[in-house]
């Protein structure tokens, strides 16, 4: 829904654009911190 907004706004290319990047955002979770509990 918010890509549609995006793209009603501005226009259809910058969310192709935006839709480039994100799988380098969910590459970049492997520098999260471990939420885990240690025993």
């Amino acid at each position: 829904a918010v890509l549609g907004l995006i793209a009603d706004h501005t226009s259809i290319y910058l969310v192709y654009k935006i839709c480039a990047f994100l799988p380098l955002l969910g590459i970049l979770t492997i520098f999260l911190p471990d939420n885990r509990h240690k025993s």
